[in-house]
C-alpha cells in the first residue's frame, strides 16, 4: 500500500484562527501586520484578564473568568503564523530601558492555544491567542483595563507642545 504524507508539513492546528484584543485588531496601529493575510474577522471574546503594559500595548492572562474581548482573525497562510511569533516579543532596546534589571527572555508572550465565544458567550472555536502569565505581567507593571476592552485610543499620547 501507498503511504499517504500530507503536502503541508503544519498540523490543521496551525490553521487555527488567531484572537486578538490589542494592537493587532482591525483599526489598530498594528494590524498593517497582518492585514495582507487576514481572510475574515469575527468579534470574539475569551476568558482572562486584560492589562495595559507601560510599552502601549496589552497583554492577557488566562487565569482569570472575566471575558476579554477581541476578534478573531481567519487567515490561509501558515506563514502568518512565524511573522506574528516575530511581531509578538518586545523590542530589546525597549524592555531594557524600561527595565533594566528585569530579564527579557523569560518576560516573552507565549502562543497558546484557547477556547473563543461568540459575543453572546455561546463556544465559537480554539484559537491562538498571545498570553503572559499574571505573575510576568505584575513584573512588568501592567494596569488592569476598563471592562477587559482595550484600545490604542484609550491609552495613547497626549500631543507634545
Amino acid at each position: 500500500g501507498w503511504l499517504l504524507i500530507a503536502s503541508s508539513p503544519l498540523s490543521p492546528a496551525a490553521m487555527l484562527p488567531i484572537f486578538v484584543y490589542g494592537t493587532l485588531k482591525p483599526g489598530e496601529i498594528n494590524h498593517t501586520v497582518c492585514a495582507h493575510y487576514v481572510q475574515a474577522v469575527a468579534p470574539a471574546i475569551a476568558y482572562g484578564s486584560l492589562y495595559h503594559l507601560p510599552f502601549g500595548y496589552p497583554a492577557m492572562s488566562l487565569d482569570a473568568s472575566h471575558w476579554v474581548v477581541g476578534c478573531l482573525l481567519h487567515f490561509s497562510d501558515p506563514q502568518l503564523l512565524t511573522i506574528l511569533d516575530q511581531f509578538e516579543q518586545h523590542d530589546p532596546s525597549v524592555f531594557q530601558r524600561l527595565f533594566p534589571t528585569t530579564d527579557l527572555a523569560t518576560h516573552q508572550y507565549q502562543r497558546t492555544r484557547i477556547q473563543t465565544y461568540t459575543p453572546q458567550q455561546h463556544p465559537l472555536t480554539l484559537a491562538w491567542s498571545y498570553t503572559m502569565t499574571t505573575a510576568q505581567i505584575q513584573q512588568l507593571n501592567g494596569t488592569k483595563t476598563a471592562h477587559n476592552h482595550w484600545r490604542g485610543a484609550d491609552y495613547a499620547l497626549p500631543p507634545s507642545h
